[in-house]
């Protein structure tokens, strides 16, 4: 029996449909071509709109962007002047000149509109500059818009170095006080202080001596050359009130090291006085170590310390002092005393000047009507091409007094607004000398630098310590121990509020300590002193040099 299977025969291909005839298609485009055309004619508008549009927002983008460099110029030109002394709208100028030469000068015409310049010193140390200015408008009529205006503004600051070591008017007196704690006449336990070329720098001078490693302590102008040796050593700011009616007389206590020749001991003049130590790092028996004192002019320029004239070239100092131009180099003397030419006792009960007055050297009274501000007085030991390792060899401790020539007095800038400052800017180079406890102002941080990190360099430190503490201020006369991170290059700590210092020898070293200040850090106007604490046994002392930097740029923008 045969089957049959149904079998539905294929569709038929249209193929008209699939390969229309050329006047197949014609007909169908003559039926689209009113869409097309109305498509067009509604985009057209839209899109000629949007294009002009982009061409306005370049050309206004452009514009602000030359106008926000211009304003960042301007700003950073300026802030640098705000210190100014001589001419207190010089910031002002300046910013307003840096404008005018990026093509936006306050009163200019651009684009048929006048430019405005507003410039805003934001007190203590911020500028603020804000350019307002027209664009040009070309095809946006067409959308409507027929002006635009734009503004850029920035603001800058400036930052100087932190004052070192004292927020009073004097600075390394030692073991000269006798006042109660708490007071300007209490015993500050520090001596200034300058080694020799031909010193070693493991003697604790970081900058002054200008040898390292030597086979005996380097004495003698042996071993490596120091790398961070300078001729020019250290630098103190004398800090003078603008607001002052007094003069100042610029006083160097123990000027020259005075070590009698060959002396296998402190001099004879230390015998008078047992408190005093006129050669620190017990090295005696060098007989030579000449140190020169010159002063500086405060001038317009806080942030640069190379263009200041000396004293002596201005004709700086007082008629009162004769003779004494801000200029001195101390020699050693032979018989064990100090060059003097001034006496200062303020205060017999209260400040060591019962044996001690007549080794005082005025070098320079600082008129009533000078400029106020910062003047400058460089410390230089013997420079190195004089450098005879007889002559070289020692440690020189000194201290400075800005004294108010109207009364002899200490005083502390906390508590008087009126009183001279004393501190050391960089490096604070120090012959440290107590027992017990005692606490050494180290830095003032002011709180313009809350949320940055700071950096403390204490260079060959706590020698006959057992110690090592930072205290920061909580209160006008309270501290309060910081936590922070150290290394020695070999040891080292994290979040630690102390450094235990009979584990260690940091003889040579330099211990670097860091921390963040919070952003939130706003200490008491009347106490932004940190200082250091050591842990001294009975008769201890140190010889070392301290630093402290605020990690950033000192002039930045901050907007």
């Amino acid at each position: 029996m045969t089957s049959h299977t149904d079998v539905t025969p294929a569709r038929p291909v249209n193929r008209r449909r699939l390969d229309p005839s050329p006047g197949a298609r014609f007909r169908r485009l003559q039926r689209d071509d009113g869409y097309v055309m109305a498509m067009m004619g509604l985009l057209i508008v839209p899109l000629v709109i949007v294009t002009a549009f982009a061409t306005d927002v370049g050309q206004w983008y452009a514009q602000a962007t030359q106008m926000q460099r211009t304003a960042d110029a301007a700003a950073l030109a300026g802030v640098v002047w705000i210190g100014d002394k001589t001419d207190p709208n010089r910031y002002r100028t300046e910013a307003l000149k840096v404008a005018d030469q990026n093509g936006f000068g306050d009163g200019d015409t651009v684009n048929g509109s006048p430019v405005t310049v507003t410039v805003t010193k934001v007190p203590p140390n911020r500028l603020r500059v804000t350019i307002d200015a027209r664009a040009m408008v070309f095809f946006g009529p067409a959308a409507g818009k027929t002006r635009q205006d734009l503004e850029r503004s920035a603001a800058a600051e400036f930052n100087l170095s932190v004052p070192l070591g004292s927020p009073r008017n004097f600075l390394g007196t030692g073991n000269l006080g006798k006042g109660a704690v708490g007071t300007p006449y209490q015993r500050e336990g520090l001596w200034m202080a300058i080694s020799g070329y031909c010193t070693d720098k493991q003697q604790g001078d970081r900058i002054a001596a200008a040898y390292s490693g030597g086979p005996s302590g380097g004495n003698g102008c042996t071993g490596a050359q120091n790398p961070e040796f300078s001729d020019v050593s250290y630098e103190l700011y004398i800090d003078l009130p603008t607001t002052r009616a007094y003069a100042t007389n610029v006083l160097i206590f123990n000027g020259n090291f005075s070590t009698n020749t060959g002396a296998s001991s402190c001099p004879s003049y230390a015998s008078r006085n047992p408190t005093l130590e006129t050669c620190p790092g017990n090295l005696a028996g060098k007989a030579r170590q000449p140190t020169t004192f010159t002063l500086y002019r405060a001038d317009s320029t806080p942030l640069d310390d190379t263009d200041n004239p000396t004293m002596a070239s201005v004709n700086g100092c007082g008629t009162s002092t004769a003779g004494i131009n801000g200029t001195k180099t101390f020699d050693a003397r032979t018989d064990g005393n100090s060059d003097t030419n001034f006496t200062f006792n303020p205060s017999a009960s209260l400040f060591d000047g019962s044996s001690v007055w007549n080794s005082w050297w005025n070098m320079c009274t600082i008129p009533s009507t000078a400029l106020g501000g910062r003047y400058i007085l460089r410390v230089r030991a013997q420079a190195s091409t004089a450098g005879v390792a007889a002559q070289n060899n020692g440690s020189n401790a000194y201290g400075v007094v800005a004294n108010r020539s109207t009364t002899q007095a200490l005083c502390d800038s906390r508590t008087d607004i009126t009183c001279p400052r004393v501190y050391a800017k960089d490096y604070l180079s120090v012959f440290a000398t107590q027992s017990g406890l005692p606490q050494f102002f180290l830095a003032e941080i002011g709180p313009e630098h809350a949320g940055k990190r700071v950096l403390i360099k204490l260079w060959d430190p706590a020698e006959g310590a057992t110690e090592l503490r930072i205290r920061r201020p909580t209160g006008c006369s309270t501290w309060a121990y910081q936590t922070f991170d150290w290394t020695d290059g070999s040891n080292s700590g994290t979040g630690v509020d102390r450094i235990n210092i009979t584990s260690f020898s940091f003889n040579n070293r330099s211990v670097d300590i860091s921390f963040r200040l919070p952003t939130t850090y706003n200490p008491a106007l009347c106490n932004q002193w940190y200082q250091v604490e050591y842990a001294f046994s009975p008769g201890a002392s140190d010889r070392t040099t301290w630093s402290l930097e605020i990690l950033g740029d000192p002039v930045h923008l901050i907007e």
